[in-house]
């Protein structure tokens, strides 16, 4: 499964980020609203790692 990296809200308004794996960004987004996190962006670990090799 992909990796994704996520920044989401908790129910105070912190900001959590992390990476995780899922089978596709529309679950990965479910799971964190399982957990009372209301997703703010994800992408993929790998376009973001591929970025950084590139700057």
């Amino acid at each position: 499964m992909p990796e994704y990296f996520f920044k989401a809200r908790n129910q105070v308004g912190e900001l959590t980020e992390g990476t995780r794996t899922a089978s596709n960004p529309d679950n990965l987004a479910n799971e964190l609203m399982e957990q009372g996190l209301v997703p703010v962006s994800i992408s993929s670990a790998f376009a973001l790692s591929v970025l950084k090799l590139t700057l």
